[in-house]
């Protein structure tokens, strides 16, 4: 139990995450730090990911950068996929579904 409250005070203490590179490259093991707060508001839409810088993809517009990574929107059918599979987008449409 102390261990769990010295975790969340930890966290709570550090608001900033290891983040891995959200690029289409299947083999990229790219890591940066970013806040906990400037992830949950590029995660707000399931379109917008946190990439290395140089892991953008044609398709993708920079909106941003921060000190160690890009963030990037996915565009056109990519961005239609990218909504369509995300979690936090899932989860809130099956707790609004009709029943």
């Amino acid at each position: 139990m102390n261990e769990q409250r010295e975790t969340i005070a930890h966290a709570a203490a550090d608001p900033t995450m290891r983040c891995e590179c959200e690029c289409h490259r299947t083999e990229c093991g790219n890591n940066f730090t970013i806040s906990l707060e400037n992830y949950e508001l590029v995660r707000a839409s399931g379109r917008r990911f946190v990439v290395a810088p140089g892991h953008q993809h044609p398709g993708e517009s920079v909106l941003s950068a921060g000190p160690a990574y890009l963030v990037i929107e996915k565009r056109g059918a990519d961005g239609r996929t990218a909504m369509a599979l995300n979690p936090r987008e899932v989860a809130s449409r099956s707790r609004f579904a009709p029943g």
